[in-house]
């Protein structure tokens, strides 16, 4: 049987990759969140503690660097497959920020306050170093994983964006079970309603991310935060651009452009 572990940042779909993925193949997911129920729900070290012990089985948090030591001695290595899922970081980071899972101490009151603080990490985050500069720096660590992990291990990895799936989900589906050499007998089913945010839907989050409305949302000082430290080599490699400010001032002015 095949057995997929899906890696994935916080805030990049991987609800919704995780149960098109189940619903469309037979593939069994690894599990990525710890329980929520009684006190492993308050409180962090808990949940750490919960990967500590059974990273051999499930590989650990999906928003965790993936443990490469663990993946090869994984027991189903034979069977075993990954997906990992990315996203704009500039979007990323805007989620991140609405919604900071993990944050460790006080959560800054703006955009600008959270780009200049360091993110420390839980432990089950798998970064040894503990602190990142920057948000941003986050983004990088973990993408520049997904990127080598197709090197560093003798198994089928499969590195999708976020922007992609919403773009199609049913050719995603197509690609990852015809790379990943899934057996399905079934057709394919979406999921039109959000998993976590009532009153959005795929049609929402499809308007608000391939349209890049986001972008109304960012500033000159936070384009130039997020740039001093973003690796301009996953960007390329993701098919991700580097935003300038003309690109910025060409976004906020289109629509003139087009009455004009």
């Amino acid at each position: 049987m095949d057995i997929i572990k899906l890696y994935g940042e916080r805030n990049t779909g991987t609800n919704y990759l995780s149960r098109i993925t189940a619903l469309n193949t037979n593939a069994v997911m690894l599990k990525g969140t710890a329980p929520e129920f009684g006190i492993l729900r308050r409180f962090e070290f808990l949940k750490d503690g919960y990967f500590y012990f059974t990273q051999h089985e499930n590989l650990g948090w999906k928003h965790s660097i993936p443990d490469v030591e663990a993946i090869k001695k994984h027991k189903d290595i034979d069977n075993l497959k990954i997906i990992t899922v990315t996203k704009n970081p500039y979007s990323f980071l805007l989620s991140l920020f609405r919604k900071p899972y993990q944050i460790i101490g006080k959560r800054p009151a703006t955009f600008d306050e959270f780009l200049k603080r360091k993110w420390i990490t839980v432990n089950r985050e798998n970064y040894k170093a503990k602190i990142f500069q920057s948000p941003a720096e986050l983004w990088n660590a973990k993408n520049e994983a997904y990127v080598n992990l197709q090197q560093q291990v003798n198994l089928p990895v499969l590195n999708l964006t976020y922007e992609k799936l919403l773009e199609d989900p049913e050719a995603t589906m197509a690609q990852i079970i015809q790379e990943l050499k899934l057996q399905t007998e079934k057709g394919f089913t979406n999921i039109a309603r959000s998993t976590k945010e009532k009153g959005k839907d795929y049609d929402y989050y499809k308007d608000y991310y391939l349209n890049e409305l986001w972008r109304k949302e960012l500033s000159d000082t936070h384009i130039k935060l997020i740039n001093r430290y973003l690796n301009k080599d996953l960007l390329a490699y993701f098919g991700y651009r580097l935003i300038s400010m003309f690109f910025l001032f060409y976004f906020d002015f289109t629509p003139w452009l087009i009455e004009m």
